[in-house]
C-alpha cells in the first residue's frame, strides 16, 4: 500500500529541553495538546492520549533522544491502521527549530478523513505548544466558551432527593450571574441531561459536548428542575481570564488579597454562630457549618498536594473528579472539634499556601505553561470558597426558621 505524510516545522521562542518535554511528559502534554495523557518515554515505553471530543490514540515511543529526537507510533480511534510521529529538534539556548513529520498514511477514503484530522490537530497544536511556551496561556482555556456554571455530585440518593426522574446528568450547584446559563435560567440544583442533541451523563461527555463550540454560539440546554423537564436556548459567554502576575512573589501577593478577603467574609459570618449551631446539620445528608468547614480544609490540602506534584512534574490523572468523602470530615472533626479550631486550621494552610506560591523554585517559573496554569487556578480559588460560604449561610438560615 502507498503511503504518504505530512510534514511540519516551526521556530519556538523557548530552550530546546523545555520542549523536549512538551512531548515526554504527560503533565506537559496536558498543557497544550490533549486532555488526558499517560506516557513513559524510553523506547518500547508507552504513549497514550485522549481529547474530550471522545477520540484517543496510543501506542509506543521508538526513540527517545534527550533535546533532539522523539519517534512514537500512534494508533488513534477508529483509524485504518498505524501511523508514525517522528519529531526532531535543534537551535541554540532561547530558540528551538521542531519539524514534525506524521507518516505512514494510506490511501483510501478512511485515510483521507484521517489525514485531514491530522492536519488540523497537529496545525492547531503546534500553534498551542508555540503561544504556551512563549507566554504560557492555554489557547484552548482563553478562547473556550464558559456556560458559567458549577457543578456538584449527582447520584442516585441526591436525585431521590431533588425529586428528579433521571440518576445520569450533572448537577449545578451554582450558576453565576452575568453568565449564559443564568441568564438563560439555570439554577442551583438543576441537573443538565442534554445539549444540543448530545444526551448529558457525566462530567465527561458534557465536556465532549462543549468540545470545539465558541463564545456567543447559541446551544439548546435541557435539564431537569425537580421532575420538570426544561429545555432553554443559552448563549455562551466569553470566559473572563485574569492576568498571571510575572513572579511568584507577585502571584502570592495577589493570592493574598483573595484570601484576606475570604477571611473577612468568613469572620463576619461567623459572628453570632454559636458552637451549638455551628454543629447541627440541616438533615442527615447536608453537612454542618463545622463540616463544611472540615471541607473547605480538605480543598486547601488537596490544592497544597496538587501544586507539588504540579512543580515536581509528578502529576496523576484520575478517571473522574471522585465524590466527597464524608468519613473525612468527620476524621477533621474528631481532631479540630471547635468551630475555633477549624477557623484557626483553615487560616493557617491559607498562609501555608500563600508560602508554598511565594517559594515556587525558579526553574518552575521558566515553564510558561505550567507556570500559568498555577497562577491561573491560584486566582479562581475564591469561587470554592464562595460557593461554601452560601451554603453556610444558608445552612444556619434554615435552622432559625
Amino acid at each position: 500500500m502507498n503511503t504518504a505524510q505530512l510534514s511540519f516545522e516551526r521556530t519556538i521562542q523557548a530552550p530546546i529541553n523545555l520542549v523536549f518535554r512538551a512531548f515526554t511528559r504527560s503533565a506537559a502534554l496536558r498543557e497544550w495538546m490533549c486532555d488526558v495523557a499517560t506516557t513513559d518515554p524510553r523506547p518500547g515505553g508507552r504513549m497514550y492520549m485522549w481529547w474530550n471530543s471522545g477520540y484517543y490514540t496510543s501506542g509506543e515511543f521508538l526513540k527517545v533522544e534527550a533535546d533532539r529526537e522523539i519517534v512514537f507510533q500512534w494508533q488513534g480511534r477508529g483509524e485504518p491502521g498505524l501511523t508514525q510521529v517522528e519529531i526532531t529538534l535543534s537551535g541554540s539556548k532561547n530558540a528551538t527549530q521542531l519539524k514534525l513529520v506524521h507518516s505512514g498514511i494510506g490511501s483510501g477514503e478512511a485515510w483521507t478523513e484521517a489525514a485531514k484530522e491530522y492536519q488540523k490537530g497537529w496545525e492547531n497544536g503546534l500553534e498551542n505548544l508555540a503561544h504556551t511556551m512563549e507566554q504560557g496561556p492555554d489557547l484552548r482555556i482563553t478562547t473556550r466558551p464558559m456556560m458559567g456554571i458549577g457543578l456538584d455530585d449527582f447520584d442516585e440518593t441526591i436525585a431521590k432527593k431533588l425529586g428528579v426522574p433521571v440518576i445520569q446528568g450533572v448537577r449545578v450547584s451554582n450558576a453565576l450571574e452575568g453568565m449564559g446559563a443564568h441568564a438563560a435560567g439555570i439554577r442551583n440544583n438543576d441537573v443538565i441531561v442534554g445539549l444540543s442533541g448530545f444526551e448529558i451523563t457525566d462530567f465527561s461527555n458534557l465536556a465532549a459536548a462543549m468540545h470545539g463550540r465558541k463564545a456567543g454560539e447559541e446551544i439548546q440546554m435541557t435539564f431537569y428542575r425537580g421532575g420538570e423537564k426544561i429545555t432553554v436556548s443559552m448563549k455562551l459567554s466569553h470566559r473572563p481570564i485574569p492576568v498571571i502576575p510575572p513572579t511568584a512573589a507577585e502571584l502570592a501577593e495577589a493570592v493574598s488579597s483573595i484570601y484576606a478577603r475570604c477571611e473577612a467574609d468568613l469572620d463576619a459570618f461567623l459572628q453570632g454562630v454559636t458552637e451549638e449551631m455551628a454543629g447541627r446539620k440541616p438533615n442527615e445528608t447536608e453537612w454542618s457549618v463545622k463540616g463544611i468547614l472540615a471541607h473547605l480544609i480538605h480543598g486547601e490540602r488537596d490544592w497544597q498536594r496538587a501544586l507539588d506534584e504540579i512543580i515536581t512534574d509528578s502529576e496523576p490523572w484520575f478517571d473522574h473528579f471522585g465524590g466527597n468523602n464524608n468519613g473525612r470530615v468527620e476524621a477533621t472533626l474528631s481532631v479540630y472539634p471547635t468551630l475555633a479550631e477549624l477557623v484557626v486550621e483553615l487560616k493557617r494552610l491559607y498562609a501555608e499556601t500563600l508560602a508554598c506560591l511565594a517559594n515556587l523554585p525558579s526553574e518552575f517559573v521558566t515553564h510558561k505553561a505550567s507556570y500559568w496554569r498555577v497562577g491561573f487556578q491560584s486566582l479562581q480559588l475564591n469561587g470554592h470558597f464562595q460557593l461554601h460560604l452560601e451554603q453556610m449561610q444558608a445552612t444556619i438560615q434554615s435552622l432559625k426558621q
